[in-house]
């Protein structure tokens, strides 16, 4: 295995972009989702009305990636995408054949290696980004070149292995929403006529506690939820943070089995239920914590009543519309205005999720040690 230079290994070839006619698609470096565009994120642009950054083309087969600083994201461009103007926030190169393979470079700058040290020899005062003479610094390593095509099909086979994966689970969803559907109708406009009730009347709720630096001195200090710990049923654990709570707060903002977490600003109704997946973990104010009365409302049909509502802009009237920062206060949240199906049918809905639920977790295990195998072959081809 060889040590060389970056730019050792590479042709820089971006090249600005010329006056041409018509339109042309913009891709910044926020519309490339880690490894492919996201068109709905993309502009058309002439020459005339595009942006200052979007002056860089490239060619199909080149590789582009994001200088800044703690990015990850690579495309190599093909005959579609060539055609595309992009941000000068990526940095476009091809390899030097006789040195790297294409495929082999694409996962080589995925790499932990590569991103490390390029963050490392990142510079700028305000968003910092790799210079040309950074990428001079880093120093790779490079597989022998008649393993590299078998080094690349390998890497390909587990990303390939992995998209199927994350198909499979939103086919998963598709598959719930689907149930939901044909079991609840058209929640919306309540097309099945089920009664209908305000939050508070079926529910109890609250919002967490409001964070106090001043008064967090450590010494009675318990990890809670935030906001960003919450996602659509599910719970973000990875990084936790922690404040102090009183013997009375820990009653008070205690969490229990079956307890649905609102978010109550960002993407207003966010929602996951807890099941005590950590103890003695609290929540702060950034959430509403709301308890079913499960002889009317279970706490599954409620998360996905409030999915359906964000999903189709059903809270607009009532937390604000794009101009406005959207939240959605504990008075407000109590007096929605719920549309309560039979219990019975409520339950056949939750024993559906909970199967297809067993399902996604038998993917997701697959997926982590996809991911670990993938880690530990990068660090083996190229640390």
């Amino acid at each position: 295995m060889n040590k060389l230079s970056f730019t050792d290994c590479v042709y820089i070839t971006e090249t600005v972009v010329k006056n041409f006619d018509g339109t042309k698609k913009y891709v910044s470096t926020g519309a490339l989702d880690c490894d492919h565009i996201d068109y709905s994120q993309v502009e058309e642009v002439t020459y005339d009305s595009k942006p200052s950054r979007a002056n860089l083309t490239a060619h199909a087969g080149d590789i582009l990636f994001a200088k800044m600083q703690g990015t990850k994201k690579t495309i190599i461009l093909d005959a579609e995408t060539k055609e595309h103007i992009y941000s000068t926030g990526f940095c476009a190169v091809k390899p030097k054949p006789e040195v790297i393979t294409n495929r082999c470079l694409y996962h080589l700058i995925s790499s932990a290696e590569f991103l490390h040290q390029k963050d490392k020899y990142c510079s700028g005062a305000t968003q910092k980004a790799i210079t040309n003479s950074g990428l001079q610094k880093i120093i790779i390593s490079i597989p022998d070149i008649a393993k590299q095509s078998e080094i690349a099909d390998c890497l390909d086979l587990i990303d390939y292995a992995t998209v199927i994966c994350h198909q499979i689970l939103k086919l998963f969803d598709q598959l719930v929403k689907s149930r939901f559907v044909e079991l609840f109708g058209d929640i919306l406009c309540n097309d099945k006529g089920w009664p209908i009730y305000s939050l508070d009347s079926i529910s109890s709720s609250r919002l967490g506690k409001m964070l106090d630096a001043k008064q967090n001195t450590g010494k009675n200090s318990f990890p809670y939820l935030a906001n960003f710990n919450v996602q659509w049923f599910e719970f973000d654990l990875s990084k936790l943070h922690e404040m102090d709570f009183t013997d009375a707060e820990c009653e008070e903002f205690s969490l229990k089995d079956g307890d649905l977490l609102i978010t109550e600003g960002g993407e207003v109704g966010r929602c996951a239920i807890w099941h005590n997946e950590i103890p003695n973990c609290y929540f702060q104010k950034a959430l509403h914590r709301v308890r079913c009365d499960k002889n009317i409302i279970l706490p599954e049909y409620l998360a996905w009543w409030f999915k359906f509502h964000s999903d189709f802009n059903g809270f607009e009237d009532i937390v604000g519309g794009k101009a406005t920062i959207a939240h959605l206060p504990g008075v407000k949240l109590k007096k929605l205005q719920i549309e309560v199906p039979d219990i019975n049918v409520q339950k056949d809905f939750v024993l559906f999720w909970r199967k297809i639920d067993k399902s996604k977790s038998a993917i997701k295990e697959c997926l982590q040690k996809t991911e670990y195998l993938k880690s530990a072959l990068m660090q083996k081809f190229f640390g």
